[in-house]
């Protein structure tokens, strides 16, 4: 029986067939902790083997924007499951709330993996610029307050 570094040693014979498995499995929306454990080798080992190529390391990221939207559509899978009844014909609320839990599990995991589906708040703010300190000086200006802090007479007009 080999050990994990002479199976390691193996993959490595083929490096761009290794890289090939390694995203074809991340698409599926597996992750590389998976990929490792599936193949009985380290994580450290495919980690490096990954990061130590700009190529692989671009072919690895995109794997996994593409395994955001895998798992997204397995949460829509499981939320369009037909449900569970209990003996009595009634939906089971247990089986529901189960459910739901999957698939906030795997909506989350897509966040993670693909901005697309994260939520955001986006906020843009337009309109004119302003200086704070001419803004200041204005607001100074109005209740009579020079910028040495001297109180000046202000005309009241009728």
């Amino acid at each position: 029986m080999k050990n994990k570094r002479e199976r390691w040693s193996a993959m490595m014979a083929n490096p761009d067939a290794t890289m090939t498995s390694i995203c074809d499995w991340i698409v599926e929306g597996k992750g590389l902790l998976s990929w490792v454990r599936h193949h009985d080798l380290t994580y450290a080992s495919a980690w490096q083997f990954i990061a130590g190529d700009e190529r692989r390391r671009e072919a690895y990221e995109e794997a996994m924007v593409v395994a955001g939207h895998a798992l997204f559509d397995q949460a829509i899978a499981v939320l369009q499951e037909p449900p569970h009844l209990t003996d009595d014909g009634r939906i089971d609320h247990a089986w529901v709330a189960l459910q739901k839990a999957k698939s906030d599990t795997l909506r989350w995991q897509a966040a993670r993996l693909n901005l697309k589906y994260a939520d955001r708040q986006q906020i843009e703010l337009r309109g004119p610029e302003i200086s704070i300190h001419s803004a200041l000086r204005e607001a100074r200006q109005r209740i009579g307050i020079t910028l040495e802090h001297e109180a000046v007479p202000i005309e009241h007009s009728r």
